[in-house]
């Protein structure tokens, strides 16, 4: 599985999908944390076991649910 990069809040996050089926947040080298998708009752919901607040879990959730769907951009 290829790394890949979004971007939010003007920064470039590197994304790395892992075999389980969760992808490791990199940034400019630096792990920030984990973060996972599991099954809601009308869409994905994208989890995490690291220190990280809900509504950046939500945002890099929806890059990576687009990037996967071919879409660049929001």
């Amino acid at each position: 599985m290829q790394k890949f990069t979004v971007q939010i809040h003007e920064k470039t996050l590197t994304i790395q999908p892992k075999e389980s089926g969760s992808f490791t947040i990199i940034d400019k080298g630096t792990k920030l944390g984990t973060i996972y998708p599991e099954p809601g009752d009308l869409q994905l919901e994208w989890r995490s076991d690291d220190p990280l607040k809900e509504d950046f879990i939500s945002k890099i959730g929806e890059l990576i649910t687009l990037h996967n769907l071919g879409k660049t951009t929001l």
